[in-house]
């Protein structure tokens, strides 16, 4: 039961993918999740995408995170929202 926070990552297009640096075992890990679970599905990476975006506009109206994360209770697709949240 890994936490998948440790193994993915978000492009803003809404694509999920294995993280940068990953050793051989954990890049293996991160593939099958993504795969298992048929994370590129078109469905899913545009529900990603767009709450990714609706994030960066939040930001750029100066909502804080908490204020982002309370608007965005119900959107699901937790991990990419705060994925979004920390981006620099």
């Amino acid at each position: 039961m890994d936490d998948p926070h440790h193994f993915l990552t978000y492009m803003d297009e809404g694509i999920i993918k294995p993280m940068d640096g990953l050793s051989k075992v954990d890049k293996d890990k991160a593939e099958y999740t993504i795969n298992a679970f048929n994370l590129k599905h078109q469905f899913l990476t545009e529900r990603r995408r767009i709450a990714i975006n609706l994030v960066k506009t939040y930001k750029s109206q100066n909502l804080t995170d908490e204020e982002i994360l309370n608007a965005m209770k119900d959107f699901g697709f937790t991990s990419a929202i705060e994925y979004a949240l920390n981006e620099e």
